[in-house]
This record gives C-alpha cells, structure tokens and sequence, in this order.
C-alpha cells in the first residue's frame, strides 16, 4: 500500500471507514452512480458519526484520491468512491459497478466532456474509465 498524502486525524479512521462504506452502500446497483452532497449528509444526520469528524473525514478521503467531488450537469455537487477507495473497504474489491450502470458512468463522462477545456475534470473522466474497465473486466468483456 502507497503512503497518503492526507491521513485521517487520531482516533477518526472510524469516520473515513463510515464515509467510505456510505458511498459505497449508496452508489450504484439501479442507483445513481455518485451520490448527491443532500444525501451524504442526510446520510451522515442518521449515522452515529458527527457532521464535523464526518466533513473531516471527507475532505481527507478527497485529498487521498479515495474519493472524488464531482458537478453534475444540473449543478449539484456529487460525491463518488474511488479505486483507491474502494481499496480501503474491507471486503470489497473491483468492480463495484455492475453492468446496469455502464450508462450512468458514461453519461458521467458525457456531461465532464461538454465542459470548456478549463473546466473539464480529467481525474472524473478517469474515475469513471477506470470503473467501466472493471466492469468489462469483470463480465469477460461483454459491455
């Protein structure tokens, strides 16, 4: 395992172990692919985990590439696991996606790619390539 560039505060690998596990339990499998901010933190309220070790949580996710932020084409802000993330879950491995949402990730691809140049979000276009290649990987290559 590779060093992080931003660990999780003492005692808080509870809270980056929760978040993880939120984005995952909540993406994906006939839901959308990224989870909405409003539903994270709706999440978060019924969790027992504070909002302030939960923001923290987050931001250090974010900052391991565990986690990506992503705005959608409406505006709203998303969040999604990473490879990495995903990595960090016990008991879970690639892919995490099933072939019910090769649409939705490429449809994440779509709406980064409509984006000016100055705005397009490489690290998202790769976050989502990243997660169709295990999902044909993992289906023999029938997408």
């Amino acid at each position: 395992m590779t060093a992080k560039r931003a660990l999780p505060p003492e005692g808080s690998e509870r809270a980056y172990r929760i978040i993880l596990g939120m984005l995952h339990k909540n993406t994906g499998h006939g839901s959308p692919v990224t989870m909405s901010a409003s539903h994270l933190w709706n999440t978060v309220r019924h969790a027992s985990l504070s909002k302030g070790d939960a923001k923290t949580a987050l931001q250090a996710a974010r900052e391991n590439g565990d986690v990506h932020r992503w705005q959608d084409g409406e505006g709203q802000i998303r969040y999604a696991l990473a490879a990495d993330g995903v990595d960090e879950l016990p008991d879970t491995e690639m892919p995490i996606y099933t072939s019910e949402d090769v649409d939705a990730l490429k449809a994440v691809i779509d709406v980064e790619v409509s984006r000016p140049d100055d705005e397009l979000d490489q690290n998202v276009i790769g976050w989502a390539n990243t997660h169709l290649q295990a999902i044909k990987e993992g289906s023999d290559g029938d997408l």
